[in-house]
């Protein structure tokens, strides 16, 4: 089954779409369950399992890293990143409907299942054998404990069976890939003459009452919004770590107290047959492996049993499981594996939830302290952080104490923490950068608590290692720019549409004469334009553009004797003329095998992208969606 599930998620499409699924996984996490009304940090509810803020701003944050430094320009105004944070939580939203929608029709993972997804990544091998200790790095880095880790490579691969099953259910026709093939194979011959708008701005004349009517009709683009700006001070965990020093003494002490720490996790290689009840009652399967044992103590091989009779995909390789660390198995079975005395040895009947074992002992690795060279940053890291936590602590309390009884002034509770007194730029009621992205620092900052009463925030807990207060500096109101603010900006609004609207005009009269079957050159050198041939191009090629590829195969197939003009709007104001004057079908009896394979999967992703929209979109209208507006704005 797991080979299955590996294999499928190789699918290009299934990556995809799992990769919608699970988005959580990659997001934020996991979810935990909320039952009563909402905790002050959850941002949604989905079926009654809680989106944590912090998760959605985690969210927030890997998809904007996604798009690098285009983010800014893709995302240019508040209200633009504003939809976008939206975006991201309905995206965690649709995630968490589906994962609860694969879960109810029964789609599970077994322990053995996970172990072996598990033990399968890559990331966590060191000489291409699994390293617990690996494992264990990357969970603490996250703040994740075993058990989660295992709920969510379960949940995981539970959403990739479902996917396998649901794109089987997905097929595309012969006579489908066909018809795609033939609209993807057909070329035409094409000439383009492409009209600037921006060579007619120079010509545009603008009276005051354009403008003024203008400015009139789109007041909508002239607002300034409500912003704000702040005061505040900020403790960080980080921050105050840089601050402490540590002697050599005190990195030898702590080696010395916590050697266990840094002694490599003893590892075991075993070997183990199993025996499943698929088929057969747990009493039979015990009497084969009591048959099997007693083979072993008449001298059979446990590996060519294991071969022949094991029901577990390691018995090509003779039962072999590798090297394994505490953590990884199932209970009784590492009980089993760790309570073996010597190298030989095999167990006795060891029963799990995925059937009987014996288990051998092939290997043993020792865990030996590494020197304190190698751990010496790690130690200092640590020693660190324990000295700026108990620091941390004890700002924070007087911090808080101070903020709430000097509620006019933040000087006493910055000068009790050591911390400066910053000011922000200035931010609308969606956030602004840094940590005014948070929404629980906007959303203080936009209360009556410090908008109205002028008073301090209360403390915000940004994270368990950060703590903001805030008092407001400057507020300004929205409100529509006044025209003398605006007027460059309306002029050359204006300008630009006055000129597209030109260049529209002109080229519509050149395909009027075309139509006609009048002559346009002397109109084209009058424009100082010149005609652009492209023979047998394809919906993807490039030598026009891919814009205009699109728009001249818009148009229906020219007559043997009168080519079609049509013509459009580009998106950067410049209108397009096209002459279409040859289309050419591909014959389907030169398609390849290989071809129409593409074909068919090309079809049938799209009808499992509209599937699955379908599938999220009815899971959604059936489920109980509540999102905290309060903290969403």
């Amino acid at each position: 089954m797991m080979e299955s599930i590996r294999t499928g998620v190789q699918k290009p499409w299934i990556k995809v779409l799992l990769g919608v699924v699970i988005i959580s996984f990659i997001f934020a996490g996991y979810f935990t369950g909320g039952i009563g009304g909402p905790s002050p940090d959850a941002v949604a509810k989905v079926n009654g399992e809680e989106i944590k803020i912090n998760d959605w701003n985690n969210a927030v944050a890997l998809e904007a890293n996604r798009y690098g430094e285009q983010f800014d320009a893709l995302f240019p105004t508040d209200e633009r990143k504003a939809q976008f944070r939206k975006d991201v939580l309905d995206k965690l939203i649709n995630s968490r409907l589906v994962a609860q929608y694969v879960k109810d029709l029964g789609f599970t993972a077994s322990e053995q299942q996970v172990v072996e997804q598990v033990m399968d990544i890559e990331s966590f091998k060191v000489d291409g054998n699994f390293s617990t200790e690996l494992l264990d790095q990357a969970l603490r880095s996250r703040g994740w404990s075993r058990e989660k880790f295992r709920a969510m490579v379960g949940e995981d691969i539970a959403n990739a069976q479902f996917i396998q099953v649901f794109s089987d259910t997905q097929l595309a026709t012969n006579d489908e890939a066909i018809k795609r093939l033939k609209l993807e194979k057909q070329t035409r011959d094409v000439r383009s003459l492409t009209i600037p708008a921006k060579q007619f701005l120079e010509s545009v004349e603008l009276t005051e009452e354009d403008i003024e009517q203008y400015y009139q009709a789109n007041l909508n683009e002239y607002q300034q919004p409500e912003s704000m700006t702040v005061d505040y001070i900020e403790l960080s965990l980080p921050d105050l770590m840089s601050t402490v020093e540590v002697s050599d003494a005190e990195v030898e002490e702590y080696y010395q107290g916590n050697i266990d720490l840094y002694r490599a996790e003893e590892q075991r290689r075993v070997a183990h047959i199993l025996i499943t009840t698929e088929g057969r009652s747990e009493e039979e399967a015990k009497q084969k492996l009591e048959s099997l044992a007693k083979q072993l103590e008449e001298g059979a091989e446990f590996a060519e049993l294991a071969k022949a009779e094991s029901d577990d995909f390691s018995a090509a390789d003779g039962g072999d499981l590798g090297f394994v660390g505490k953590g990884v198995m199932d209970d009784a079975f590492e009980e089993a594996m760790f309570s073996l005395a010597a190298v030989g040895d095999v167990s006795d009947i060891v029963k799990t939830e995925f059937g009987l074992h014996l288990i051998k002992l092939l290997e043993v690795k020792d865990g030996d302290a590494r020197p304190l060279a190698e751990v010496k940053d790690d130690i200092v890291n640590r020693i660190k952080r324990n000295k700026a936590e108990e620091a941390f602590f004890l700002k924070k309390t007087k911090m808080k104490e101070l903020a709430f009884q000097n509620y006019d002034s933040l000087s006493a509770a910055a000068a009790e923490a050591n911390v400066e007194i910053k000011t922000s730029e200035p931010f609308p009621p969606s956030g602004g950068a840094g940590i005014f992205a948070n929404p629980a620092v906007s959303q203080a900052a936009y209360s009556d608590q410090v908008m109205i009463e002028k008073r301090n925030s209360d403390a915000i807990d940004i994270s368990d290692e950060q703590l903001v207060v805030l008092r407001m500096n400057t507020h300004t109101p929205a409100r529509t720019l006044s025209l003398e603010e605006v007027k460059a900006k309306v002029s050359s609004a204006l300008r630009q549409e006055k000129a597209t609207a030109e260049a529209q005009s002109q080229g519509q009269a050149i395909i009027a004469s075309l139509q006609n079957g009048g002559t346009v050159q002397d109109k084209v050198v009058e424009l100082g334009l010149e005609w652009k041939n492209a023979t047998n191009i394809r919906r993807n090629s490039s030598d026009l553009g891919f814009e205009i590829t699109k728009i001249a195969f818009k148009a229906p197939k020219p007559t043997s004797d009168k080519a079609v003009a049509l013509g459009e709007k580009l998106l950067n104001g410049d209108y397009v003329v096209l002459e279409v004057s040859k289309v050419t079908e591909p014959d389907s009896s030169s398609f390849t095998e290989a071809e129409l394979t593409q074909s068919k999967a090309r079809i049938q992703r799209a009808y499992q992208d509209s599937g699955y929209a379908a599938l999220v979109d009815a899971a959604r209208e059936n489920a109980d969606v509540i999102i905290y507006e309060d903290k969403v704005e």
